[in-house]
């Protein structure tokens, strides 16, 4: 069955009593860092249904940070670009 992008949900679901939470993803980047994730530490970590598109994956709950950022201010964004031209991590005549 082949889903829509719409469909390609990424669910993280945790309460208040247990100590995992459990993250259901169809993203690749984030199936394969949690797979990798599952690979290197399987004391912490378990795989509980892998498929083609989609990975759930059992953690502790103190393992996870939900963050919500403001966005960058432009002078933010323009003091990061010098930064980044004086320390030669960026063209000077970008194009």
């Amino acid at each position: 069955m082949n889903l829509t992008a719409i469909e390609k949900e990424t669910i993280v679901l945790f309460n208040e009593q247990e100590d995992t939470a459990e993250i259901h993803t169809h993203n690749m980047k984030l199936k394969n860092r949690l797979l990798r994730f599952v690979e290197k530490r399987p004391d912490l970590a378990s795989c509980k249904e892998s498929g083609h598109d989609s990975v759930t994956v059992v953690v502790p709950k103190k393992l996870l940070t939900i963050s919500v950022r403001e966005p960058a201010s432009e002078a933010l964004r323009q003091a990061q670009r010098e930064r980044a031209i004086r320390n030669n991590h960026l063209p000077q005549n970008p194009r």
